[in-house]
């Protein structure tokens, strides 16, 4: 099992100062959120709460690896557009649909390499788990029981270790500014 580690610090959801992403003590990439300019990102922190949300993984060596933005409709449930470049430098777009019945925890559906992926968020102070046909591959969780924050992700399944920022990517997109 792999455990990967990154600490927004002190700094507000809605900052895009990045966040470094660790495997133990080696630095493999940061996460950022994105706006396409000032006006958006004003309406973002202040009136439409995350209805601008986007967010970039960046690899050691400032490479794209993973891109998030909100697609969802004014009263439809929460929609991304992703589009995610794996380890064969292959570009892979996919949308991640939030398919809940209700408004408790999300369960986010997506299609990758033709396999049906799940996330989903047992419950609020739990770890949210990422699976593939019911077969866990990886969990998420905000430990908010240190200052400041960290954030823990734990690789199960090493058969995936190649998608690492897509799971990242995934788990940050949907349950980093979860409320």
């Amino acid at each position: 099992m792999y455990y990967f580690k990154y600490s927004p610090g002190f700094q507000f959801k809605d900052s895009t100062k990045p966040i470094e992403l660790y495997q133990g003590s080696k630095k493999i990439g940061k996460i950022k959120r994105i706006y396409k300019n000032w006006f958006t990102q004003l309406l973002d922190t202040s009136i439409l709460k995350n209805w601008f949300t986007a967010y970039e993984i960046l690899d050691n060596n400032d490479d794209l690896k993973f891109k998030s933005k909100e697609s969802s409709s004014f009263f439809g449930k929460q929609q991304y557009d992703v589009t995610y470049v794996d380890a064969d430098q292959e570009i892979h777009s996919m949308i991640l649909k939030d398919v809940r019945k209700f408004h408790f925890s999300p369960i986010v559906k997506f299609h990758y390499k033709n396999l049906q992926y799940t996330v989903t968020r047992k419950e609020r102070l739990g770890w949210t788990e990422f699976s593939i046909e019911d077969q866990l591959i990886a969990q998420w969780k905000r430990m908010n029981i240190s200052i400041p924050d960290e954030i823990e992700v734990q690789l199960v399944n090493e058969d995936y270790f190649d998608d690492i920022f897509l799971i990242v990517g995934v788990f940050h997109t949907f349950f980093y500014d979860w409320r």
